[in-house]
C-alpha cells in the first residue's frame, strides 16, 4: 500500500506550462497544462475536470469564470437551471 503525502510547489511544476495562459486554473497556485504533449510524456494527463458543489457554492464564480477570462477568444456561457 502506498502512503499519501502533502505535495509542494515542486511536485506540480512538471504539470504546468511556463506560459500562464496555456493552463487550466485549478487553485491560486496550481495549474494544469493544456498542451497536448508535455516535454516529458510521463507527465501527460487528460484535461477532464469534475467540479462538484451545492447550489450557491461558487462553482461558476470560482472555477468557470476565471478559466473563461484567460481564454483567447469570445465564448458565451449559459447556466442551465431545472
Amino acid at each position: 500500500m502506498k502512503n499519501a503525502f502533502r505535495g509542494n510547489k515542486k511536485d506540480i511544476e512538471p504539470y504546468m506550462d511556463e506560459k500562464f495562459q496555456n493552463n487550466i486554473l485549478l487553485t491560486q497556485a496550481e495549474r494544469l497544462t493544456m498542451n497536448g504533449r508535455p516535454a516529458n510524456p510521463r507527465y501527460a494527463r487528460n484535461k477532464n475536470v469534475l467540479v462538484i458543489g451545492g447550489l450557491g457554492s461558487g462553482k461558476t464564480r470560482f472555477y468557470v469564470k476565471p478559466n473563461l477570462m484567460q481564454m483567447h477568444s469570445n465564448y458565451s456561457k449559459k447556466k442551465c437551471r431545472n
